[in-house]
């Protein structure tokens, strides 16, 4: 009885055996002593290292550029509720650029949230500025903050060496004119 009375070609069957031979040495060295996942581990970390080049090179070579000439590509449309045009076509770039500009220029509380985020107890929303003029005061207030404290810190070190200093002195003083006599009273 031959591989093709099995309905299996001569590659199949050859393919098949390796597969099981490569199966049972796996089984074997994973019952010797877990040798198996060793040898597993090392295989697969190999097959990883020529692979992901190759898969780097086609996503960077082939994919990223069809990707972005997509996205370059799309246009929207603003349409009434019937379908019909409100303005002009926009590239993704410049809607993106619109939202931006609608976001930082849109009005804040003094937490930063807008009118539509902010839903406190009072129904009444106060703008304190732009979201842009918050941010910026945020990032000011957060690195005035790191130089007071470091400064005060520079300045408690210098007063607190100073005290120290200064006691030193004074002790050293007092303990210059301080006399010790002993006297034996035999």
């Amino acid at each position: 009885m031959s591989a093709l009375d099995l309905g299996v070609t001569q590659e199949e069957l050859r393919k098949l055996v390796v597969e099981r031979a490569a199966d049972k040495l796996l089984e074997e060295l994973d019952d010797v002593g877990g040798l198996g996942d060793g040898i597993d581990k090392r295989v697969k970390d190999a097959i990883t290292a020529h692979i992901d080049p190759i898969i780097q090179k086609i996503g960077f070579d082939t994919v990223a550029p069809r990707v972005e000439a997509l996205i370059e590509g799309l246009t929207f449309q603003k349409t009434s509720a019937y379908g019909e045009p409100k303005a002009p076509a926009q590239t993704w770039r410049e809607l993106l650029i619109e939202r931006a500009e609608g976001w930082l220029a849109e009005p804040v509380d003094n937490d930063g949230k807008s009118k539509s985020e902010s839903r406190g107890y009072s129904s009444e929303f106060r703008q304190r500025s732009t979201r842009i003029a918050y941010l910026v005061d945020k990032h000011l207030q957060f690195h005035i903050d790191a130089a007071m404290k470091a400064a005060l810190l520079d300045a408690n070190k210098k007063l607190a060496q100073g005290i120290l200093d200064a006691v030193r002195l004074g002790l050293n003083t007092a303990a210059a004119g301080i006399k010790i006599e002993v006297k034996s009273t035999r």
